[in-house]
């Protein structure tokens, strides 16, 4: 009969993907089994490496729900919501930094890449359909809602980065008040 697992390998990735937004490249497998109270070699014997458990964290957040975006409210009002979700680990500069160094240091690894693209498209997917309910209820003008997707993920993530170099206020904050300005350009006079 197997051994019951008294920590779940969800609590190692969220104490893992915590340890990295800590500590970003320095993060150590120790450090991880001392967050959730196992030893280095039990973390290593459950994920292999600290290559593995990182790829383990990326499938995760690859496929996160995202309900904010199918919740209550207006399309425009999940939209912001969605994007508020996403970011409630972010907690200081420090946090966007070493979040980003890792993933500058992974986009280098075929397997991270090929996981990173996935999430992309699909949080791209999400947003584009927020969109074109948004579309079709008339709370946007006429637009590629596939296109203005793409273009909430690049003011999203530049948002999140200048926030780090310069951080002024709340960092969601930050990024919702972003993606409004791009927003606002697609809404009818109106609606504005």
């Amino acid at each position: 009969m197997p051994r019951v697992r008294s920590v779940s390998d969800e609590k190692i990735v969220i104490a893992a993907l915590s340890l990295i937004a800590k500590r970003g490249t320095a993060m150590t497998l120790a450090e991880v089994g001392d967050e959730v109270g196992l030893s280095a070699a039990t973390v290593v014997q459950r994920f292999g490496s600290k290559r593995a458990l990182k790829l383990e964290i990326a499938r995760i957040w690859a496929r996160l729900p995202t309900p904010h975006f199918h919740g209550p409210g207006t399309p425009i009002e999940r939209l912001y919501a969605g994007l508020a979700s996403t970011l409630k680990m972010v907690q200081t500069p420090d946090h966007v930094n070493n979040m980003m160094a890792v993933l500058h240091v992974d986009l280098v690894d075929d397997a991270f890449r090929t996981i990173i693209q996935e999430s992309l498209r699909y949080n791209r997917e999400m947003i584009r359909g927020v969109l074109q309910e948004a579309l079709e209820a008339g709370d946007l003008r006429s637009c590629d809602t596939h296109e203005l997707a793409g273009q909430v993920q690049v003011v999203g993530f530049g948002a999140l980065h200048v926030w780090a170099i310069q951080p002024d206020g709340d960092p969601v904050e930050h990024v919702v008040d972003h993606a409004r300005l791009l927003i606002d350009a697609y809404r009818p006079v109106s609606a504005v």
